[in-house]
């Protein structure tokens, strides 16, 4: 598996002006109104979204930043070559400044003058530089190093081309709200205030934008046809300037990525169609509570005890054991669950036996926004590391190896209950499966095995193997349901395959000492089975789940 196709050289202000950095990022555009350059970036994000080629959105960006002149000296094939001029994450940068520099339109004034492309494109080259340069002091071969260099591509929003297997999470979200209890009165009031019949129609709304750019004829389209749409729901994830205009310092993470609808005049701009990952993914449960009488109950003082209890519910009890369920649905596979053996201890063969923690972990958007390692780091040894103390109860491996110890202690109640027959020597695999999809991050897998190889080497492994503990994102589990079901020990498989090629890529660079290894060895298993050709999963999928689950959901009134 080759995943030299990461790297990508991004252009800078120096290497291209041969001109050192000025000290005013907006100089060349700080007059300029920020609806036209909003108008004009966002474009650029459409086309980088909809043609990840470069070679051909090269070509698309600068007839939007040189309309009508010939750039084919600098979109050529052999230029591009040497790396992209054009990178999203840098963009967004952009935008924050330019939000932040907010200049009216001047009706007196020709919109787009001649040095306007000149000057927009000398402002994305200088936030290439900015965004993308990396210390010199930089240790690249590092936990550090690798987090930066994730996080700067932005895969936790950026990822999902068309976000067809997020609107699957979003369909599991809309069933578990309307089909419950808890939640009907306060679905019924969120579906009101909107004015939708039932909360799939929320998550449709995005998903009918993403059908309307999918044909080729809609190419960096970035103006939305409002015409029939939910008008609450488009003003709700619309960027309110006034409340911009007030605030010290605009973030993108938490001011943009929730927004990214701006509006200009009539028109309604998409700033950056890989932002609806936000509201597709967090939004619902977010505006549930605020705009019901959720946020009067005593059950739930905070958005973040309600955010506690969606994880336990929804999460792990809903989403994740429908998975785990229909994965493992032979009759010799046995799910155990209980209060005592949590969260689930499952027999996928004769002689493997998955150990599984579940975490509905949140990481704040400032420890994004600012790549603060640090915080992050904190956020790992905390929710994946941290043993029981006097006010805390085990969390991640911790817990795994508590469940480790309940199935190999001499007459174990809990093989009794796996049905696994006396002597047999076990594959014992432990799993945390995560809703935070940073944790994605390369780096993360290995530093949990790192610090966590001291807990594990309590276990008496004389008649079992304990494999390595495996970092699984819960889209993982929708992604590639199919492929999961398709035999008892796939999964196991491409586990004992994802660990077999990190050590393989870690012995390599332990003798060539280059960085390409290091940072392939410490990939999560998400991008590992993201770069193996596994077949069309959507396909695959389909109908599984057609078969399996039971997604249809009725109106509110109806219920």
């Amino acid at each position: 598996m080759n995943l030299s196709d990461q790297y990508i050289l991004i252009r800078t202000y120096t290497d291209e002006m041969g001109e050192s950095l000025p000290e005013d990022d907006l100089i060349f555009v700080r007059q300029y109104p920020t609806d036209y350059l909003i108008l004009c970036l966002s474009k650029i994000n459409a086309l980088l979204y909809q043609e990840p080629r470069i070679e051909h959105h090269t070509a698309a960006v600068l007839d939007v930043i040189f309309p009508g002149k010939d750039h084919t000296k600098l979109s050529s094939a052999t230029n591009l070559k040497g790396g992209a001029y054009f990178a999203s994450p840098a963009i967004s940068q952009l935008i924050k400044a330019c939000l932040g520099n907010f200049v009216e339109v001047d009706a007196k004034l020709a919109f787009y003058n001649i040095q306007f492309g000149s000057d927009l494109f000398k402002t994305i080259l200088i936030f290439n530089e900015r965004y993308f340069l990396t210390n010199p002091r930089t240790q690249l071969d590092t936990f550090a190093g690798i987090f930066k260099l994730d996080i700067q591509q932005q895969h936790y929003i950026r990822s999902d081309f068309f976000k067809i297997f997020s609107m699957i999470r979003f369909a599991f979200i809309a069933k578990f709200l309307s089909d419950s209890q808890d939640f009907r009165k306060s679905c019924t009031e969120f579906c009101e205030y909107y004015e939708i019949a039932n909360p799939w129609l929320f998550g449709r709304f995005f998903l009918d934008i993403f059908r309307i750019i999918s044909s080729k004829e809609q190419l960096g389209n970035h103006i939305l046809n409002v015409e029939g749409m939910p008008a609450k729901l488009l003003s709700e994830f619309t960027m309110n300037m006034s409340t911009l205009s007030r605030k010290k310092d605009i973030s993108v993470n938490m001011d943009i990525i929730p927004k990214p609808f701006y509006r200009i005049g009539s028109d309604v701009i998409i700033i950056d169609y890989n932002f609806f990952q936000y509201p597709i993914d967090q939004g619902l449960f977010y505006l549930l509570y605020k705009r019901t009488s959720l946020k009067n109950d005593r059950m739930f003082a905070s958005y973040d005890t309600f955010q506690g209890y969606i994880g336990l519910m929804y999460f792990e009890k809903y989403l994740v054991k429908e998975y785990l369920t229909q994965t493992f649905y032979r009759q010799n596979q046995i799910i155990v669950s209980t209060e005592k053996y949590q969260d689930f201890i499952i027999k996928s063969s004769n002689n493997c036996v998955l150990i599984i923690e579940v975490k509905n972990t949140k990481i704040h958007a400032k420890t994004l926004e600012d790549m603060d390692f640090v915080a992050f780091q904190s956020v790992i040894d905390e929710n994946l590391l941290s043993a029981k103390g006097t006010d805390s109860k085990n969390k991640g491996v911790p817990q795994l190896v508590v469940q480790i110890n309940n199935l190999i202690e001499d007459g174990s109640e809990l093989t009794k209950k796996l049905k696994i027959k006396p002597n047999t020597q076990l594959r014992i695999f432990p799993m945390i499966i995560y809703s935070e999809s940073v944790f994605d991050v390369s780096g993360v897998n290995y530093y949990v095995n790192q610090k966590s190889s001291s807990m594990l080497s309590g276990i008496d492994t004389k008649k079992h193997i304990v494999k390595p503990v495996t970092l699984l994102n819960v889209n993982i589990l929708i992604d590639y349901f199919a492929l999961f079901k398709k035999s008892p020990s796939q999964l196991t498989n491409l586990i004992s395959d994802y660990f077999s090629f990190a050590r393989k890529n870690r012995k390599k660079y332990d003798v060539e000492n280059h960085m390409h290894h290091y940072y392939v060895s410490n990939k999560s298993f998400s991008a590992y089975l993201k770069h193996r050709s596994l077949g069309d999963q959507w396909k695959l999928n389909f109908t599984e789940m057609k078969k399996d689950f039971n997604l249809d959901i009725p109106p509110m009134n109806q219920l």
